[in-house]
């Protein structure tokens, strides 16, 4: 018989406590028991206090954990775990080193256009061509991309490729949103809002119109592209030139 049984374990820190138990198998009623006396949490020390132990005699230990936020402009975090077990007050054993990783995706995201003078014809093509990048190890999932096309432009099509599946809708005005699924692990998409400018009507004017996209992760992460400005000249007869 071992009496005295303690077992210890220093979390580590990418982890939160939740709950701990032991389950004993009761002999009486042929059943599994979960134990909490003598279970101590306290500063990121987890200490579970069992009185004796006959020989073959087993229990399982219960950790419930659940893994923090990253900070930042962390990415990925490896969690390493060892437990010690001193029994009689003496006899010390440790546990097999556990490993297992925190990871969520690392995006970037950037914005272009296909024309690059700055200026704009009425009848124009203009397409705004959104990157999005995953160079994280772990998928990015319900990406949520809203962006507002300018009033001047018609969005006659939305095209977008992620590895080798892509997808055409219709067009859409004013401001649109597209949910993505997932967004797989060192992986880019490519999005396109394609547009054609108005035939404006009104007296001679000048105008600059703009276009940026803000994304947003399912933990609540959210990217802004840069702005994409072009200039607009016309009078009732046409563009000015």
């Amino acid at each position: 018989i071992k009496q005295n049984i303690v077992i210890e374990d220093t979390l580590p820190e990418g982890l939160e406590y939740v709950d701990a138990y032991i389950s004993k198998y009761n002999e009486s009623t042929d059943q599994f028991e979960e134990i909490r006396d003598g279970i101590i949490y306290e500063n990121g020390k987890l200490t579970i206090n069992v009185a004796n132990m006959a020989v073959n005699e087993y229990i399982t230990i219960n950790v419930e954990l659940t893994a923090k936020k990253l900070g930042e402009n962390i990415y990925d975090l490896e969690l390493v775990n060892i437990a010690s077990v001193v029994a009689d007050g003496t006899d010390k054993y440790y546990s097999l080193e556990s490993k297992h990783s925190i990871s969520r995706p690392n995006i970037s995201v950037t914005e272009t256009s296909s024309n690059s003078t700055g200026y704009l014809n009425i009848g124009d093509k203009l397409d705004y061509i959104i990157t999005i990048k995953n160079d994280g190890n772990i998928q990015a999932k319900n990406l949520q991309i809203v962006t507002k096309i300018p009033e001047e432009l018609n969005c006659t099509e939305i095209y977008y490729k992620i590895g080798d599946k892509e997808v055409t809708e219709a067009g859409r005005q004013g401001e649109i949103t597209l949910t993505i699924n997932t967004l797989p692990s060192n992986t880019e998409m490519i999005l396109y809002f394609r547009t054609t400018v108005k035939n404006i009507t009104s007296e001679t004017e000048e105008r600059e119109i703009s276009n940026y996209a803000t994304i947003t992760l399912e933990d609540g992460r959210e990217y802004t592209t840069n702005r994409i400005s072009n200039n607009l000249k016309w009078f009732k007869a046409g563009y000015l030139g």
